[in-house]
């Protein structure tokens, strides 16, 4: 018997990455009841993928790639910064043990391997939920969106140090806003910062509170406030931030501030304007367009600067950062599909740097 062609190989091979991308369009009544979905970080995971979860038994695994390369603005050996390079490699897995229990792990397999997300929700009633262990605790507008479905590259310096990121936690909260318009969290932390054992015999405390009219659909006004104890004494933190998300058009701004009895007050804002473009019609290769610009503001007096491990914080600005940094950074985002997208950002400063030149990233984004 003849063996097939490459032709008819090529075909085979196009037919099963077909079927295998692309999920069946059977009649609803026919299909099985979707599984419940296991608990996720909204501030680390996510996303829009097209494609269904990938389920082991009871088990939902996610990943997500990021491959990025910066052009520095000043002078120097460029052909290092310029290739592509595995910014992001991540693992995850939920699910969930009953209808009350869910749990999560995360892991991150590029350059030093570390431990993400390691916690478990327990479900007590409709609007009270407990997740415990490590998470990021709810706080600022901007550090409650994940990074894989944020518009620019990183989020703004302002919100990686004057936020938290990933802490052992334990916080009460409601999932679904009650009657539709209010939304709480309450938090209790180390303040250590993401993968450090608690430094100190006290806890953080923060509060959020999260309100969308029905009335104004597409609106979110967002408020939170948190007190601590570190290593040089009480530190307090506290922001508003408003956000309207309507059809195309997404507008976001907030300001956040930070007290410490060791170190001088540090503050700022950021204002945010986006708006996608999706063709009339599905497009192979082409789900959206999205433009972007961002301007912030950051007072960080050089005395009060800490070093924060986020590795989403983008690369590290470190002693050029002047003590009031502004910037813009502006851009788009294009989306092969669901799961795939490529963003370019130009970043602007408009402050006394030392390297006054804008820069260029750019990011491939992978996400299943």
């Amino acid at each position: 018997m003849a063996s097939p062609s490459p032709r008819r190989r090529l075909c085979a091979l196009i037919a099963l990455a077909w079927f295998a991308c692309v999920p069946p369009t059977a009649d609803a009544q026919t299909q099985p009841p979707a599984r419940p979905a296991g608990p996720t970080d909204p501030s680390e995971g996510g996303g829009n993928s097209s494609l269904p979860p990938i389920h082991i038994g009871a088990v939902t695994l996610a990943t997500s790639w990021w491959l990025d390369a910066t052009r520095p603005g000043e002078a120097g050996p460029r052909a290092a910064a310029d290739r592509f390079r595995l910014q992001r490699a991540r693992v995850g897995a939920s699910g969930n043990l009953s209808r009350a229990i869910g749990w999560n792990l995360t892991g991150e397999f590029s350059g030093s391997p570390s431990l993400r997300n390691a916690f478990v929700v327990v479900r007590v009633a409709d609007q009270l939920t407990v997740r415990v262990g490590q998470a990021t605790p709810p706080t600022g507008l901007e550090r409650g969106i994940s990074p894989l479905t944020i518009e620019t590259i990183d989020r703004t310096r302002l919100t990686n140090r004057l936020t938290y990121a990933l802490e052992p936690s334990i916080t009460a909260q409601n999932v679904r806003p009650y009657r539709r318009w209010v939304g709480y969290a309450v938090s209790l932390s180390t303040g250590s910062g993401f993968n450090h054992w608690d430094n100190n015999g006290g806890k953080d405390v923060a509060a959020r509170l999260r309100l969308t009219p029905p009335q104004a659909p597409g609106l979110l006004l967002n408020a939170y406030g948190a007190r601590g104890a570190q290593p040089g004494g009480t530190r307090d933190r506290y922001g508003v931030g408003v956000e309207y998300r309507r059809a195309a058009v997404h507008l976001a701004a907030e300001g956040l501030r930070e007290v410490s009895d060791a170190a001088p007050a540090r503050d700022g804002f950021w204002a945010l304007a986006g708006y996608q473009l999706k063709p009339a019609a599905p497009r192979p290769y082409f789900q959206m367009l999205e433009l972007e610009a961002r301007y912030m503001v950051f007072n960080d007096p050089p005395s009060s600067r800490v070093v924060v491990v986020d590795a989403d914080a983008g690369p590290a600005t470190g002693a050029l950062a002047p003590p009031v940094a502004r910037e813009l950074v502006a851009g788009g985002s294009y989306y092969l599909s669901g799961n795939m997208r490529f963003t370019a950002n130009i970043i602007v400063p408009f402050d006394t740097r030392p390297v006054s030149a804008s820069t260029i990233r750019t990011r491939l984004q992978f996400v299943f």
